[in-house]
């Protein structure tokens, strides 16, 4: 049980500490930068800073030298060499063979699809001398082996052998001559991006390495579709990410407006806003309406206030965006500084302009979004670069008017996004109560007058969510709440589809016995997510094909669903006459919350004429009982239809007449139902085409020839009528013919329960020749008989088609399990090349400040303290090794093929021999307070010890005896390694260490410690004479009990320690009789002792005097 106890305890508080150390994250994934907003238990939700603590990372990514470079350094990079780098990971998400030349910056790495389609690409990055691994290019140590080895074998082999190895040689050095290069996916540094953001977030909320960050919320632009989501989610997929939701940038800034302005608005108020992210990588404008909530709390009479955001309108404008703006600038400055330093060139290698040179660019370009800000606050913003081109420095300015001119064609373009978005939402302008501007060009003053000029100056242009961290915080917001780990303000998000969805087949026309191409609208802009539809179409195939596209500047196809073995499908549950010509082919569509159309359910829907008469199966009896009645009667029917329904009409026949009569007249009354609840659904259907193009067209010819179908029914049903009357056939209802047509014959289950759809009807071609052999048209089994009963409840069959469907995505809608396999290795191996380089500039680090620091005390701050306590030959051999590997790090050491273990190396030979003589110093000023203190531990804990036998009960002579030894003990020890300390030299070894002297003084003071912390307890008599127990006082009891309590032997039983037989307290009084009876009888023992040499000297005295008288008397 104390086992177990302590399991418990500690499993809960590993849980604690789990739930505790639990995040969730928001990642706002921009053009320009990634931001990270954390969440626990412990902090609010914040952004999280990086290793510069600054609350932004540039989203670009390295490769040079063998290192991973993330954000301002992998900028610098890019400067001087755009073929290592790579900036604005963002737009490659999703690219194509057609979109990847829509992305506004250059490419400079070599593209590779894997794919026709051009659907998966992947990027290639140089590396010369296999520093990353990932080549297959061998080292030159290696090469030269294997040669040596090779050419030993071509000495014993012949001459044509010869010559084909060396014309193998040539080809291995042509190989090798040639660069090497790996190859990445966009993914895959999306990926290392977001593991960036995972460590940034797990360093600033200090959690420990075991501990991992996975629930997140990734923020995505609203134009994104399903490629570009699906390579997100694989991107975090090879992150470890677990991502709760993708979230549209804009509902992130209406999430976090929301959750500002709850507190003012009032019950029931709302807003309509319109939110105009102007953003490095877009526009987008969007419309919502944010409103308060009132609803009851838990606890009864209090109420607590929610959110609730529904987007109205979406519009964007990929073209107006910051970047492009960048780009102009850079342009205009480029052509700008040709023109102001035309007489100076050429420039060095430079001939005619500064575009020749890459890094000159790159200079200009990282400080454009600085001059582009400053413009906003003020009318001119100086340029001044040193030694930008040859050692040519330039100074300039560009004024806000110059900007102006630049962008003059983007400034007239952010009306377009505003009105589509209002149109979009149904609003008016009149309508629209506030305006928040966000993104940083949203800070130009002419976007602003824009803005306002298109508002008439009627609504001002509010601030009020940050420019940069608001999807960030609106992310986090989310996934704060849609963990189960936080308890946060629940706000409602509602929001649309952003492209239009659309479905497209192939129909069959039977009266022209051709394929016609159909195409509908399913899924519009306007739709509110998640949305579920069903698609009804007649007309197909044997496999029949329905293809999803979607609306993205231009119609995409996302996948087709294909069904096949329909026809099969159709023999087996169609039952001639009383099912419709033409079943009905449904699927349902869902888009879910991150905007994704999925295929939720498709049926095959049999509509019949009459009521389903199903056939069931019941086991024989021999006993006779209603259902053998039954049984026999049928059997009795059949013989009779067989036979021209001629002789007696029993009474029983009469009954089952009167019955089938009743069952027609429910079936007539079904058939009435059915028309109605068909020209309803009609009607529905009817409005629906007129409202929306394209949506319910599916079914093809509408209302009218719906109508016709169930005039034929009609006329179908009155013929059966007519046919039973006249031949008196009780089983006609069943849909079955006489049995000398030699039709099939129907089987089916009995059903379970009322109201359930009825299994598959199947046909049984075994049966056909088993028809001539019984008059009834079924032979008996062992111990089966066959029943048919009425389903009075249903006339409509649904068979289950996710089986036979088949969905094929265009292109690669998800990376496959081997992929993602490999992808991950990929990442591992740059992380473990990230420890190995960080350790060794770690090493590098350590060993530069190692050296630099004995040098210096060598030359000059401890150069007699150094000389003093090593030898001659040790001081010499150390400087000389100093001097050689401090020429080493300049030089080969700064190699990046240089590896950690030379530098180890290094670092151990400077070690073996600095450190000794280092100690030796160390000792020699250290030794001396170690003595003093050790002295001063004796005797203080000697008088202690002293005063704990005066005071305390327990203290007595044996442990006063035993603490004094200890100390003895100790003050030997310290003597002789004092004596023998003072007869070795300074270059020596010390005898002992300082360290040593405070482990014993440390052992001694716990030893003291363990005495004082007793409790003081009376010592127990026991009374020989009343064989009583004699106890101390109360308190002392209690202390006695808080004493064991710490030593876990009291229990929680009723049971006083001293009444315990097996206690420590009882043994005691039990040892304190014993030694009383031995003391008794060694006295009596002394005594008979003394009294027997009493009488032995008395006897010799008695003796004497005997002899004595005998002597008188001779």
């Amino acid at each position: 049980m104390k086992k177990q106890s302590i399991v418990t305890v500690f499993v809960l508080l590993s849980l604690c500490s789990f739930f505790l150390q639990c995040a969730v994250i928001g990642i706002d994934l921009g053009s320009e930068s990634i931001k990270v907003a954390v969440k626990d238990h412990s902090k609010q939700l914040q952004i999280a800073l990086n290793s510069a603590s600054q609350r932004k990372t540039r989203s670009a990514i390295a490769f040079v030298d063998g290192e991973r470079l993330f954000g301002k350094e992998a900028e610098f990079v890019s400067i001087k060499q755009e073929e290592y780098s790579l900036i604005n990971l963002k737009s490659l998400t999703g690219a194509t063979k057609e979109t990847i030349s829509e992305i506004a910056f250059p490419i400079s790495q070599e593209i590779v699809y894997d794919s026709e389609e051009g659907a998966l690409l992947s990027l290639t990055f140089n590396d010369e001398n296999n520093l990353f691994g990932l080549c297959k290019k061998k080292n030159k140590d290696q090469d030269q082996e294997e040669q040596k080895e090779k050419e030993k074998e071509e000495q014993k082999e012949q001459k044509e052998q010869k010559e084909q190895k060396e014309k193998e040689k040539e080809k291995e050095k042509e190989e090798e001559e040639k660069e090497c290069k790996f190859q990445l996916r966009p993914e895959e540094l999306l990926a290392m991006l977001f593991n960036q953001a995972k460590r940034i977030s797990k360093d600033f909320l200090q959690l420990t390495a075991n501990v991992n960050v996975k629930d997140c919320v990734l923020t995505v632009p609203s134009y994104y579709g399903e490629r570009e989501r699906q390579s997100i989610l694989d991107a975090a997929e090879l992150a470890d990410l677990n991502v709760l939701s993708l979230m549209n940038d804009h509902s992130a800034f209406a999430m976090k407006y929301t959750v500002n302005q709850l507190a003012s608005l009032k019950e029931k108020e709302s807003h309509n806003v319109i939110l105009i992210d102007i953003g490095a990588g877009s526009t987008i404008v969007s419309i919502f309406n944010a409103k308060s909530i009132v609803k009851p709390a838990m606890i009864k009479g209090k109420k607590r206030t929610t959110g609730l955001v529904k987007i109205k309108g979406v519009a964007w404008d990929k073209e107006l965006s910051g970047e492009n703006l960048d780009q102009r600038i850079l342009e205009y400055l480029l052509d700008k500084f040709d023109k102001e330093n035309k007489s100076k060139f050429p420039i060095g290698k430079y001939e005619k302009s500064i575009r020749e040179c890459k890094s000159s660019i790159g200079k200009i370009k990282t400080r454009v979004p600085g001059w582009k800000h400053m413009l906003s606050v003020n009318n001119k913003a100086p340029i001044h670069i040193d030694s930008l081109i040859g050692g040519v420095d330039w100074s300039s300015d560009i004024s806000r008017q110059q900007l102006e001119e630049i962008g003059d064609d983007l400034w007239n373009r952010i009306s377009i996004p505003i009105s589509k978005a209002i149109e979009q939402s149904g609003l008016l302008k009149e309508e629209i109560d506030r305006i928040e501007l966000v993104g940083g060009s949203a800070r130009i003053p002419i976007i602003q007058k824009g803005i306002a000029n298109y508002f008439d100056n009627k609504l001002e242009l509010r601030k009020s969510i940050n420019f940069d961290e608001g999807a960030t915080l609106g992310a986090g917001l989310l996934a704060a709440s849609l963990s189960t780990k936080f308890k946060v303000m629940d706000i409602q998000i509602k929001d649309l589809q952003m492209h239009d969805i659309y479905i497209n087949y192939q129909k069959f026309d039977k009266r022209n016995q051709k394929n016609s191409n159909k195409e509908y609208l399913i899924f519009s802009q306007n739709d509110q997510i998640p949305i579920t539809k069903k698609l009804k179409i007649r007309g197909f195939n044997d496999t029949f094909k329905i293809s999803i596209l979607q609306d993205n500047n231009k119609k995409e196809k996302l996948f087709d669903v294909i069904f096949s073995d329909l026809n099969q499908i159709l023999i087996d549950y169609d039952l001639n006459e009383n099912a419709k010509p033409s079943p009905l082919l449904t699927l349902s569509l869902k888009i879910n919350q991150n905007g994704f159309v999925n295929v939720k359910d498709s049926k095959l829907v049999f509509v019949y004429n009459e009521k389903i008469i199903q056939e069931i199966e019941v086991e024989e009896k021999k006993q006779n009982s209603i259902e053998e009645k039954n049984i026999q009667e049928i059997k009795e029917e059949d013989n009779k239809v067989k036979n021209d329904l001629e002789g007696s009409k029993d009474e029983g026949i009469e009954k089952e007449k009167n019955e089938n009569e009743k069952a027609r007249k429910k079936l007539e009354k079904n058939i009435t139902e059915l028309k109605s609840e068909k020209e309803n659904c009609n009607e529905k259907d009817d409005e629906n085409i007129k409202e929306k193009k394209g949506y319910g067209g599916n079914f093809e010819n509408g209302k009218k020839n719906e109508k016709e179908r169930l005039k034929d029914n009609e006329k179908e049903v009155k013929e059966q009528q007519q046919k039973d009357d006249k031949n008196n056939n009780v089983y006609k209802a069943n849909g079955r013919e006489n049995e000398n047509k030699n039709e099939k014959e129907s089987e089916s289950e009995k059903e379970k329960e009322k109201g359930k759809e009825g299994d598959d009807d199947k046909t049984n071609d075994d049966d056909k020749g088993e028809k001539d052999k019984d008059e009834s048209g079924r032979e008996d089994k062992e111990n089966l008989k066959r029943i048919y009963i009425w389903n009075d409840d249903e006339n409509i069959r649904y068979v289950d088609l996710m089986d036979n469907l088949k969905i094929e995505y265009f292109g690669q809608r998800k990376f496959p399990p081997k992929q993602i396999k490999k992808s991950k290795k990929t990442i591992k191996h740059f992380e473990k090349l990230d420890i190995k380089n960080q350790k060794k500039i770690n090493i590098k680090n350590e060993l530069e400040s190692k050296i630099y620091d004995l040098l210096d005390k060598m030359n000059y701050e401890m150069k007699e303290e150094m000389k003093r306590f090593s030898l001659t030959k040790d001081f010499n051999a150390l400087l000389k090794i100093l001097n050689k590997v401090q020429d080493w790090l300049y030089d080969e050491g700064m190699e990046k093929t240089t590896k950690y273990s030379t530098f180890q190396k290094k670092m151990e030979k400077i070690e073996t021999i600095s450190q000794p003589i280092l100690n030796r110093i160390r000792e020699f000023e250290e030794r001396p307070k170690a003595i003093e203190s050790f002295k001063k531990n004796l005797i203080e804990n000697l008088n202690e010890i002293i005063k704990l036998n005066q005071t305390l009960y327990y203290v007595n002579e044996n442990v006063t005896r035993d603490f004094i030894d200890l100390l003895y003990q100790n003050q030997i020890w310290f003597e002789e390694k004092i004596k023998s300390q003072n007869e070795k030299s300074d270059w020596e070894d010390p005898v002992f260490t300082a360290y040593e002297i405070k482990e014993r003084g440390s052992m001694i003071k716990k030893k003291i410690n363990f005495i004082q912390r007793k409790p003081n307890i009376k010592p127990t008599k026991y009374d020989l004479k009343s064989g009583k127990l004699v106890t101390s006082l109360d308190s002392d009891l209690k202390s006695l009990k808080k004493y064991y309590k710490t030593k876990i032997i009291w229990k929680e039983k009723k049971i006083w320690i001293f009444e315990n037989e097996n206690s420590i307290l009882s043994s005691k009084i039990k040892e304190v009789k014993e030694k009383e009876m031995k003391k008794k009888i060694k006295k009596k023992i002394k005594d008979n002792k003394k009294a027997i040499k009493n009488l032995k000297t008395k006897i010799k005295d008695l003796n004497q005097k005997i002899i004595d008288i005998n002597a008188e008397k001779e």
